[in-house]
């Protein structure tokens, strides 16, 4: 997640054209977790300096059991940049 994060602070346009819709497995560490809604869910991942990779979560199960602190790996796809690095439909790997 770090990476990520570092390589769209360093270099957002190369990265975007690097990353966008690109289908990206990423591990890292819980920052927090949002529920938006019955249906959205979000996992932020501590990226690099002040920017996070936010995972939207597929469904609240997805999300289930997920803990702040805890090292997680989570898979999506990448929709940009905008101060956080964005995943959409994303699934927590095990």
């Amino acid at each position: 997640a770090q990476e990520l994060a570092l390589s769209f602070t360093e270099n957002e346009e190369t990265s975007t054209k690097k990353y966008s819709d690109a289908i990206i497995g990423i591990e890292g560490e819980v920052s927090s977790i949002e529920n938006q809604g019955d249906t959205l869910f979000t996992v932020y991942l501590l990226g690099e300096g002040l920017s996070s990779v936010a995972c939207e979560m597929n469904s609240k199960a997805e999300a289930d059991g997920i803990k702040e602190g805890e090292v997680v790996k989570i898979k999506g796809i990448c929709s940009g940049y905008l101060l956080d690095v964005i995943l959409v439909q994303c699934v927590h790997e095990q």
